[in-house]
């Protein structure tokens, strides 16, 4: 089997400005729109904010699995550190990317 990768060569950019992978069926692509059209405001943030806990979460394993030794606090702190400013995580948290890592 051979592995796909996906750069802009294999997106389709519509009019809208959404970008489409190419290996999306077109039906598939309507159900998931009129889906999303049909989720009230409250429910497209919950989707949203499910979305942001999983990223996070697969963040954190991710770190846990790199540095097994490192402190709950450690973790997160090389999570939050890959979406902060370096400059903005030092001054917050007294976190020195250049010194501890992402």
């Amino acid at each position: 089997m051979v592995e796909e990768r996906h750069n802009l060569d294999d997106m389709n950019l519509k009019l809208d400005g959404t970008v489409v992978f190419s290996d999306t069926h077109p039906e598939i692509e309507r159900r998931m729109i009129e889906g999303i059209r049909r989720m009230s405001p409250a429910q497209k943030l919950e989707a949203i904010s499910r979305m942001g806990r999983f990223m996070r979460g697969a963040a954190y394993a991710q770190v846990r699995r790199r540095y097994p030794g490192a402190s709950e606090h450690e973790c997160w702190m090389r999570v939050i550190s890959r979406v902060i400013p370096a400059d903005l995580m030092l001054k917050a948290y007294g976190w020195d990317v250049r010194e501890n890592g992402y």
